[in-house]
């Protein structure tokens, strides 16, 4: 990360202009729907609101331009009963490495806000590169599972690859 360039998570979020959050809101919301049976689908107000309360993490340029983004959020309940959050929106808008970056700083926030839930990633089979991402940067094995938010074009849950990357 060079000097010009900024990882924001949590809080920090919060204390950017309102104006700010909504421009990257509709970024993310348009970048998620290129991929509506890959990725949970958030509008831009949803994803304002996940910033709002510091569950996101923003890589900005030095022009405040968003290079990369991700958000922590409830995915359900272990049969434990434990919280089970998941980190999604995982997406970069330009190459470079930036994603990498945010999926390095998701860990810590999820343990600063969640430290007794379980953090997952979940990526779909076809995800060749963000599957290598996960399983070389953080040495963790996937196994599958259906999704309980996608579909398929035919209305089947999406197959999937999941990752639990709680911060151990």
């Amino acid at each position: 990360m060079s000097r010009a360039e900024k990882i924001i998570m949590g809080e920090g979020v919060k204390q950017l202009p309102q104006v700010k959050l909504l421009e990257y809101g509709f970024q993310v919301s348009k970048g998620l729907a290129a991929h509506p049976y890959t990725m949970v689908q958030f509008n831009p107000n949803q994803i304002v609101e996940a910033m709002n309360q510091g569950r996101t993490i923003l890589y900005l340029d030095k022009k405040g331009d968003l290079l990369a983004f991700g958000q922590i959020w409830h995915y359900g309940q272990s049969s434990t009963g434990q919280e089970i959050k998941e980190f999604g929106s995982w997406m970069s808008f330009k190459k470079g490495g930036f994603g990498v970056s945010v999926l390095k700083a998701v860990r810590d926030l999820h343990f600063h806000l969640y430290p007794l839930s379980q953090l997952v990633a979940i990526v779909e089979l076809d995800n060749k590169k963000a599957q290598k991402i996960i399983e070389d940067l953080l040495r963790v094995k996937s196994k599958s599972t259906l999704s309980k938010f996608l579909k398929t074009k035919d209305g089947k849950p999406a197959l999937m690859r999941i990752y639990d990357i709680t911060l151990s």
